[in-house]
């Protein structure tokens, strides 16, 4: 069973490890409930597949691996949006942020300035200005 030590583990390789499975598990669970028609499970375990895949996302950045972390921030950016009934909600705007802004790391990273810039303007727009100061600092 996973404890919370073995997320604070130092071992970089340990905690991708971890993160794969939990997306992986959080995913299996949506798709059930999806399937059985649990509509009021839907946002919370939404909002759980989102939190593990911008925890991913961040770890392959801090790994130098813009393109994989690229691949998970848009797939939680996807599922946040999906959970159109409560999008005003406030941790899933702040959660929207996080990920526009891990897409605009990723892209700033990828030399794709014009893409970063985009998602900058996402990510203000949701209350995050990181992403716009990095940028700045590199342009």
């Amino acid at each position: 069973s996973m404890k919370r030590e073995d997320l604070d583990e130092p071992d970089s390789e340990v905690r991708l490890g971890i993160l794969c499975d939990a997306a992986s598990l959080a995913q299996d669970l949506l798709t059930d409930i999806d399937t059985l028609g649990f509509e009021a499970q839907r946002h919370p375990v939404g909002m759980l597949c989102a939190e593990v895949r911008l925890l991913l996302a961040e770890e392959w950045l801090n790994k130098g691996d813009a393109p994989e972390c690229l691949s998970e921030a848009q797939a939680a950016e996807r599922s946040l949006q999906r959970l159109k009934q409560e999008r005003n909600h406030p941790q899933q705007r702040k959660w929207l942020a996080k990920a526009a802004s891990l897409c605009g790391r990723a892209h700033l990273a990828l030399n794709q300035v014009e893409e970063a810039r985009r998602y900058a303007e996402v990510a203000q727009k949701s209350g995050s200005t990181d992403l716009l100061r990095e940028l700045a600092e590199v342009l």
